[in-house]
């Protein structure tokens, strides 16, 4: 693997695991506000 694609792959990876972690803290804020 090239050192730019290794790069962008890391980077993508990064970005992924990052709108994961925000999708996740969402569903968890909606499903308290939909408990309350």
């Amino acid at each position: 693997l090239a050192d730019t694609a290794e790069r962008d792959y890391f980077t993508l990876r990064a970005r992924l695991i990052i709108m994961q972690k925000q999708l996740e803290g969402a569903q968890l804020y909606i499903r308290e506000q939909c408990l309350r």
